[in-house]
């Protein structure tokens, strides 16, 4: 599994585990806000009907529209905070993987690494990691899968971050070359897409 199948997976996980829970507190907000449009869509129909002048009419109808925005605008929100939960969670998760230096996060570290290094195509290599992290890693095994793949005989020089600002993850370069694989960067440039397939698995059925 990629580094990236690791961090998405566990976003989708994260929305699968939930899915019910959500759905159920989705519906039950939906159903709420929807009874209150259909009782309020009930009201301003009534009052259209028994307009007997344009400029009312026109006015109730005006009322409905309004009524129909908020409304499509609340049910929007309750979607957002939904998946806003979805992803704090797995990313909480995320991290607690690298807190603990587990399994998961070591083998998603050494990929972020070796797939940073083959697309600069190898060579003189210099990996900059969070300083906790450095000695999680084989130097000499990272070398010889990224001189396999690239074909190009490759050596790498670690260095650290100099702030806290990165999570996790390496930034790889080679001379002005450089491919930020940050669990922030990975997850971000897919983030979008995670979005969607989380929407779909929440709000889909």
């Amino acid at each position: 599994m990629t580094e990236n199948d690791y961090f998405e997976s566990e976003i989708i996980q994260e929305a699968n585990q939930q899915a019910r829970a959500i759905l159920e507190k989705a519906k039950r907000e939906a159903s709420e806000i929807l009874n209150q449009a259909h009782s309020e869509s009930e009201r301003i129909a009534q009052k259209i009907l028994a307009g007997k002048e344009k400029e009312e009419e026109q006015k109730a109808q005006r009322e409905l529209s309004r009524f129909r925005i908020t409304n499509k605008i609340e049910l929007n929100n309750v979607k957002g905070r939904l998946l806003e939960q979805v992803f704090t969670e797995s990313l909480k998760r995320i991290q607690e993987w690298k807190d603990k230096k587990s399994e998961e996060y070591l083998s998603a570290l050494t990929n972020l690494i070796v797939q940073g290094g083959v697309a600069l195509t190898g060579g003189e290599l210099t990996v900059n990691l969070a300083s906790e992290d450095v000695s999680l890693i084989d130097i000499k095994r990272l070398e010889s899968e990224i001189m396999k793949i690239s074909g190009i005989k490759t050596t790498i020089k670690v260095t650290t971050f100099e702030s806290d600002s990165v999570e996790g993850g390496a930034i790889i370069s080679k001379k002005s070359l450089t491919v930020h694989n940050t669990i922030e960067a990975r997850l971000g440039r897919r983030e979008d897409i995670i979005r969607y397939k989380v929407h779909n698995i929440l709000f889909l059925d």
